[in-house]
């Protein structure tokens, strides 16, 4: 259900029953047996507020702003069903320069509580591909998990190449192809009690439950349909990068945020 309450604003609601079904199985002996399995229901309700009033660019926006209020709730309706209840803030705002490059700036928060809690951790790392897995890039993806969750993502976007000819192994036309330097920091993580996210030692920042990454990245649409991005990026510890040679690098297809 959508309604709009002018040309910048709406609600949505959205009803999601899910089916999950989860197999156990024993290793022993280099055999996998099956062992047992579980399956549950999940009522997902979804109610999210929504303002957005960015304007849109080749392959992502360009100025203004963008904000999200989001909440899922999946109560237990029987024993098999699913209980949690999450919380999640998006908030995204971009800044055009008169040299057709643009600042990108997005902040993320969120928390989920209930029983089942646990099978539903935000998971950061790598690159996006949905808001609900955002960019952290320099490391795997979805290697930090936690019931609590808080991610920056600062960009520059720039015009990088206006028009490139390839005539083997095929000949392509790629046209517009724009540059980006990004630096990504962030956290998930369940305990306030134990979260440690930095400390200094000797003079120097070490980051610990903070997580950080920095790189460089270029975005084109190849073939006129399908909008590429190819990102080389490293983690930051706080004083120091990895050498260049050991970036890592990652090719996906969609837009930016």
């Amino acid at each position: 259900m959508n309604i709009p309450f002018n040309r910048f604003f709406r609600f949505d609601y959205e009803l999601m029953p899910i089916y999950k079904e989860i197999k156990y199985t024993d290793n022993k002996d280099k055999i996998s047996k099956p062992v047992s399995e579980k399956f549950n229901i999940i009522w997902l309700n979804e109610i999210s507020f929504t303002f957005d009033n960015v304007l849109f660019g080749y392959t992502a926006p360009v100025d203004n702003s963008r904000f999200k209020i989001l909440a899922q709730l999946a109560p237990r309706i029987t024993k098999y069903d699913s209980e949690f209840f999450r919380f999640y803030i998006d908030m995204r705002t971009y800044l055009m320069t008169p040299l057709f490059s643009n600042f990108a700036f997005r902040a993320l928060l969120g928390s989920v509580f209930g029983a089942d809690r646990s099978e539903f951790y935000f998971r950061i790392g790598g690159n996006a591909i949905s808001d609900m897995y955002p960019n952290l890039r320099g490391y795997c993806f979805g290697q930090f998990e936690g019931a609590n969750m808080f991610l920056i993502n600062l960009e520059y976007r720039s015009p990088f190449i206006r028009f490139l000819k390839l005539m083997f192994p095929l000949p392509i036309t790629i046209q517009n192809i724009n540059a980006v330097v990004f630096f990504d920091f962030g956290s998930a993580f369940t305990d306030f009690k134990t979260v440690r996210m930095f400390y200094i030692e000797n003079s120097r920042l070490h980051l610990e439950d903070l997580k950080a990454g920095l790189g460089v990245g270029i975005r084109f649409v190849l073939l006129g349909y399908f909008p590429c991005k190819i990102d080389f990026s490293t983690p930051f510890t706080g004083n120091s990068i990895l050498p260049l040679e050991k970036w890592g690098g990652f090719f996906s297809i969609g837009l930016d945020y």
